[in-house]
């Protein structure tokens, strides 16, 4: 007896009412008393997440999520993807967001709302249970214990006792979190997609027409020479066979891809080649003649013989036009044959031994027009495809003077008779790259050798008349086009429009169908569990009327159920095991209460049907003083999850700096499906396996968090046993927990809240990219450091003007900077704009692979000062014939003066190298680019050609006395320049070495150059030598004479002509230029020059290498896909580890106390602890004042049957444990010692 009351007497009598002689169900009760309960279970509570809306809203959410799947799916096989760009990876955050997090949000805002009713449904299970018809036995209501199971495990747990409800959501949530939250992480991937895109396009139909075109100028056959040997860059929408009209979109936006294209009908020219074999006839004297079936005639030149000392160059070219104009042609075709050439494809006999072999054929060229379907690329409008759409048809009268063209083709000139932006007046020479070929050079006509340029082939090939057919189709038709490229007009026409196509290649995010379909099927696992789910709530049996998550609630269900408590009372001390065994298989029920008309808070009870007893000896254990802990709370449980997460945030740690030291991560795979496994979802399944055990966790804490509270005694109702953590999910316990300043548990929800955020982290952590490879390598040199012995006259720059047209016409330097500067040509391979890098070799790889190389550099440095100065002076006097004299003198570093002139060929006014224009009366200009020398010896010689002049002079040319012409009776009228102004530099020129690291692409040609710090010019042992003989070389092709128009003489002016601010340079009105504009860049042009010239001649100029030459170390780089770590991504993925990490320190350091003889994780745990107590009692009878106003608390005290309980009593009738008696013994210690739970 305790406080006046007896537990025995009571039952005593309320056994003499029958309380507990019979069960009445709820449906059976006639009683005022029991209407009104039975009207109370009419309204039965049930939490938000089992009502019909929330469920519902559920159901449309699976389905909408699945449309949204199949949707995207859709689209993007029909679109090829459902975002693109040209680098996804470059894309801001508010759009990447919607792929790389979004799918990750709403995977895990949508796990939350199922995790929300499995909690529900698994803690209301019992009560569910116990409100059947017939109740339920303690297995089956109140020893659950769901919520704080392993969540695979609950499945089968529920499946066994056919709780199906539980089977349904658990099953939900196993689908929901380890299926679809790492499974959408495989949905999207990015993949390169080709897109096509219908659209109007417009085509150019205007063109610069006969009468308008003017005087052509020299330019095209340079670039048809620069395409066929320099490798040129094509004007827009030319290929070497044809020309297209322009064509293309108007003005507008257009994708920024690199490999934009169009499609649409336009305009091709072209030029085709009809060729017979001649047939052969003797004239009267004795002579061949090639005729052709068209009535043309042509004398065969006579074959020459090879001398019998002289066998390198037998084979010879021989071509000849239908038109003699000006007598410029070496031989010509009669004028009736129009639109015909003669060639000859010939090898010449050493003496009688080796007969001659030749084989000719007469051509006709037939140029046409012809509609076709094309496309270009949309950057350098560059010809990839056609297709022809109506017949070949002649080209309107106005367009091209096929005559003229004609003419070119079978002189070798363009114009004669007027200057051009241009400086020379004709078709390239070949010769320097013809020497290589045992070809004949002599007596060539210029357009000849062009067929070995644009189709190269074994010499002994083009005796085949279709060879030789194709091969001057081939050059024809290069020229052509090139010189059509200049009167076609660029103007579209923007009022007719044709259909087209645009396409492009870009970068695209997909939908993977693998990840996608099966996303579909787990979410329609989900949707079909969830509709029975429905049904099942709508029918099932619910006498609840508030929620029960509180010990108070679970005190005001059993308080009238005296059997019930009774029988619990004697478990207070018990474990979870012993309780389970003592209660199994007995049947209770949840029902109306009998006494209502006490002050009863509640009209149901849970009340047991079979009173037997149940303590029996065999569960009289002796007492759980030492108290247990949650498996998830013992101390190797926390050490594993805290190595986990270590482990975890090591792994993110270990990629981050693997990615950022090694310049990615090689792709495991090339499989689609293993790469959206590794890098999308092994993070996300990593990120729901933690999920689960906060989740767990959380619920523990939730669970322990009012039995803290009553440990430390005197605890308010409101924070101790009317506590309720257990009905909400963290998202919501967190709030109240900060409230109630239980801080350790707000940490844990965080925790498991910011699951979403490691889960969203993880999932965009790692995304693939391009980028560039860099593997370690030597290479092997192909010369030694070393220049060989010029002694003034070295081979590669011997320039003799009675050899030039055997090959050193020293032009090649301005070919290759002309092409370059207008045409955006690379420069030769190991050369860039001022050094030549010494050349490896370098393996065969694929075109995008490019090469770092260490090697030695050699170049020039030009110092241009005026020549006009202190330490130098000039005389320049013209003669009658304006020929002129160049006298400098140089002061030099030993105080003498060095006296230098002019050596190469005096500069005219007219008649100089066949140009057939005179000088006029007038205002006029002149640019001077000599090289000096001396008569006096070969060592002043070889200093005065250290140095070149360069300079810009304007006069006013007046007429003098009249001068004979050298053989002739005719005379003209001298000139003399008045009014002279002019500006002229001394420019000196040194030669260097360095050491160099330099970025090649894969045929040699210069991407980038880093020179070493520590590196210095080193001044090369025959500079003196090399310089000169550059400076001859370069000089000798500039022959610059007196103008009156703006265009240029010689190559030095016309390249710099081309560099900024220099627009005035050769206007003939304007003033002379000044030094401060002309010296940068004349400085600028002579390096790149000297550059290119030493590249064209390394092999002539280095010693070959050979066994003892060292390597050159290098690296090889090659473009790669690799996985790289996303700083945003990385950052919070290890804040929120290195957050978890702190929290599981926390927790497991500051664990709740071992107090409880068992877990409270089952209705009859909880009862057991408050059977006896008096509190409970009082609780029902009190009115809410009183009861806000109790305290309780947790320890010893004595129950109403009299006897010592360890459980919840209202203070001060219980007594709390201190620090010291919650310790276990030693001997207690030494036998737990091995357990797991510490």
């Amino acid at each position: 007896m305790v406080h006046g009351f007896n537990i025995d007497e009571e039952v005593r009598r309320q056994a003499k009412k029958d309380v507990y002689t019979t069960v009445t169900q709820v449906d059976c009760i006639s009683s005022d008393k029991t209407g009104q309960a039975i009207q109370s279970a009419a309204k039965a509570w049930k939490p938000i997440t089992l009502r019909l809306p929330y469920l519902s809203s559920l159901v449309l959410i699976t389905l909408a999520l699945i449309a949204i799947i199949q949707w995207l799916l859709f689209r993007s096989r029909a679109d090829q993807g459902i975002l693109s760009a040209p680098n996804i990876n470059k894309l801001p955050l508010r759009t990447s967001f919607l792929y790389l997090y979004l799918p990750t949000i709403i995977s895990v805002i949508y796990s939350f709302l199922w995790t929300w009713v499995d909690l529900d449904v698994k803690r209301l299970e019992p009560y569910f249970q116990l409100s059947k018809t017939g109740g339920a036995t303690a297995d089956h209501s109140i020893l659950l214990h769901y919520p704080f199971d392993f969540l695979a495990s609950v499945p089968l747990k529920a499946v066994r006792r056919k709780h199906w409800s539980v089977f349904a959501t658990s099953m939900i949530m196993v689908l929901v979190f380890w299926g679809l939250t790492p499974i959408q992480a495989g949905i999207f991937a990015v993949r390169t997609v080709a897109v096509h895109e219908s659209m109007p396009l417009h085509r150019a139909r205007s063109y610069v027409p006969t009468t308008q075109q003017g005087d052509p100028s020299a330019i095209y056959p340079q670039s048809a020479y620069n395409i066929a040997w320099l490798n040129e860059t094509l004007p827009p929408y030319m290929t070497r066979e044809y020309i297209l009209a322009a064509f293309g979109p108007d003005a507008g936006p257009e994708p920024s891809a690199g490999d934009l294209s169009y499609t649409g009908v336009t305009t091709k020219y072209g030029v085709d080649l009809t060729c017979e074999v001649p047939i052969p006839s003797t004239s009267m004297y004795g002579e061949i003649v090639s005729n052709s079936s068209t009535g043309c005639s042509f004398l065969n030149p006579t074959l020459k013989e090879m001398p019998a000392n002289d066998t390198s160059k037998p084979y010879q070219i021989t071509y000849a036009g239908h038109i003699a104009i000006d007598g410029y042609a070496d031989w010509y075709i009669w004028d009736y044959c129009k639109d015909t050439f003669w060639v000859r494809w010939s090898k010449s006999s050493s003496g009688s031994a080796t007969p001659v072999r030749s084989t000719s054929v007469f051509c006709t060229s037939y140029y046409y027009q012809q509609e076709v379907n094309a496309t270009v690329t949309a950057t350098h409008k560059q010809v990839l495809n056609v297709v022809p759409l109506s017949p070949k048809a002649p080209l309107p009268l106005d367009l091209f003077n096929t005559t003229i063209f004609e003419w070119a083709m079978g002189t070798g000139n363009v114009n004669m008779t007027a200057r051009s932006p241009y400086p020379l007046p004709g078709f390239p020479r070949q010769e320097s790259r013809l020497q290589i070929y045992p070809i004949d050079l002599e007596d060539m006509v210029t357009m000849a050798p062009f067929a070995i340029a644009v189709d190269p082939r074994p010499m002994d090939d083009y005796f085949d008349p279709d060879t030789l057919h194709s091969a001057y189709q081939a050059v024809y038709r290069l020229l052509f086009a090139r010189r059509l490229a200049d009167v076609l007009k660029s103007d579209l026409d923007l009022s007719q429009a044709d259909s087209g196509i645009r396409a492009y290649s870009t970068q695209a995010v997909v939908v993977v169908p693998g990840f996608a379909w099966a996303a579909t099927g787990l979410l329609a696992a989900v949707l079909a569990l969830a509709t029975w789910l429905i049904s099942s709530s709508i029918r099932r049996s619910n006498m609840l009327q508030c929620d029960p998550g509180s010990i108070a609630a679970l005190m005001d269900l059993v308080c009238s159920s005296l059997p019930l408590t009774k029988t619990l009372a004697n478990f207070n001390r018990s474990s979870a095991t012993t309780l389970h065994a003592a209660l199994v298989g007995k049947p209770l029920v949840l029902n109306p209460r009998s006494d209502l008309d006490g002050q009863g808070r509640s009209k149901f009870s849970i009340s047991l049907l079979d009173d037997s007893p149940v303590l029996d000896e065999q569960y009289r254990v002796r007492d759980m003083s030492a108290g247990v802990r949650p498996m998830e709370l013992r101390a190797l449980t926390g050490m594993i999850f805290l190595a986990c997460q270590l482990g975890a945030l090591g792994a993110c740690v270990v990629l981050y700096a693997s990615a950022s030291l090694n310049n990615g991560i090689v792709m495991p795979s090339q499989s689609t499906i293993v790469r959206q496994l590794l890098e999308n979802y092994l993070p996300i399944a990593v990120a729901t396996l933690l999920e689960p055990f906060w989740l767990v966790l959380n619920r523990q804490i939730c669970m322990l968090q009012p039995w803290e509270e009553l440990r430390k005694g005197d605890a308010p109702a409101a924070k101790s046993i009317e506590l309720n953590y257990n009905s909400l999910p963290p998202q919501f316990v967190i709030w109240k927990a900060l409230t109630a300043r239980h801080l350790q548990l707000a940490l844990i929800c965080l925790a498991t809240i910011l699951a979403i955020g490691l889960a969203v982290a993880l999932g965009g952590l790692m995304y693939e990219d391009l980028t560039t490879v860099s593997t370690p390598a030597q290479f092997t040199s192909q010369y030694r450091v070393e220049i060989k012995a010029l002694n003034g006259t070295g081979i590669a720059y011997n320039y003799d003007g009675t050899t030039a047209s055997l090959g050193q016409n020293g032009l090649d330097q301005f070919y290759y900077a002309m092409s370059n500067s207008t045409a955006g040509t690379p420069l030769p391979s190991w050369t860039d704009g001022g050094w030549l890098y010494l050349p490896v070799s370098l393996p065969e790889v694929e075109p995008a692979t490019t090469f770092v190389v260490a090697t030695t550099a050699f170049g020039v440095t030009v110092d241009c000062q005026p020549l006009q100065s202190a330490a130098t002076t000039y005389t320049l006097e013209f003669a009658d014939t304006l020929d002129w004299t160049l006298n400098v003198n140089i002061s030099v570093p030993d105080g003498s003066i060095q006296t230098c002139t002019n050596t190469s060929v005096n500069q005219m006014a007219g008649r100089i190298l066949g140009y057939g224009y005179d000088a006029r009366v007038g205002q006029a200009a002149l640019e001077i680019d000599v090289v000096l020398g001396s008569t006096h010896s070969d060592a002043d010689d070889l200093a005065c050609r250290q140095y070149v002049v360069v300079g810009w002079l304007r006069a006013e040319l007046v007429q003098g006395k009249l001068l004979q012409n050298i053989g002739t009776n005719t005379f003209y009228s001298a000139l003399h320049p008045t009014s002279r102004t002019e500006t002229m530099m001394l420019c000196a020129a040194a030669a260097y070495s360095r050491e160099a690291t330099v970025i090649v692409a894969a045929d040699g040609h210069v991407q980038r150059t880093e020179f070493a710090t520590t590196s210095s010019r080193v001044p090369l042992a025959n500079s003196q030598d090399l310089v000169a003989q550059m400076n001859t070389y370069r000089v000798a092709a500039n022959r610059g004479h007196w103008h009156a128009d703006n265009y240029p003489s010689d190559f030095d002016n016309y390249l710099l002509h081309q560099v900024p601010g220099t627009s005035q340079l050769l206007n003939t009105s304007a003033p002379v230029p000044s030094y401060d504009v002309v010296a940068p860049g004349f400085e600028a042009v002579y390096a790149r020059l000297v550059a290119t010239m030493l590249s064209l001649g390394v092999a002539d100029l280095f010693a070959a290498a050979d066994n003892s030459t060292p390597p050159n170390r290098g690296s090889i780089r090659t473009m790669e896909t690799r996985i790289f770590v996303s700083l945003p991504a990385f950052a919070v993925s290890a804040g929120i580890l290195v957050l978890y990490i702190f929290t599981t320190i926390w927790l497991y350091a500051r664990r709740p106390w071992r107090i409880l003889p068992r877990l409270p994780t089952t209705i009859a745990s909880t009862i057991a602890y408050f059977a006896a107590s008096r509190g409970v009692r009082e609780r029902d009878l009190a009115h809410d004042a009183g009861i806000q106003s109790s305290r309780w608390a947790f320890g010893e005290y004595v129950g109403v049957d009299g006897e010592t309980h360890v459980g919840v009593e209202m203070e001060p009738l219980v007594q709390v444990r201190s620090a010291f008696q919650q310790q276990w013994s030693r001997a207690d210690f030494r036998r737990r010692f091995h357990r797991a739970a510490t």
